[in-house]
């Protein structure tokens, strides 16, 4: 009986997994720049810089016991630069997050 039922699990995750192997796009060499998604909208692989500013809230626990503001400072530098965003850290103790 347990070798049946095992045999059933197998063959049921192996379908499982199957059907989440669906490729819904034809094999490509890296050669295509554009193309569309699921959901039919237009994909380019060129990225560019977003156009609104982002800032990125990071929760962190603990304290803030050294002095980072100028990696921080260094960090949001070269984000603002090549992505347009910046990178925000609240530091908070472990109450602040019950």
């Amino acid at each position: 009986m347990k070798r049946i039922l095992a045999l059933i699990l197998v063959i049921g995750l192996m379908v499982g997994t199957l059907a989440g192997c669906k490729k819904d796009t034809p094999a490509d060499n890296g050669s295509q720049t554009s193309g569309s998604n699921s959901t039919g909208t237009q994909v380019s692989s060129n990225t560019t810089r977003p156009d609104s500013h982002v800032t990125l809230k990071m929760y962190l626990e603990g304290s803030n016991v050294t002095d980072d503001s100028k990696v921080l400072e260094k960090v949001n530098e070269y984000l603002d630069e090549k992505l347009n965003v910046t990178l925000q850290p609240i530091w908070g103790t472990w109450g602040d997050f019950d």
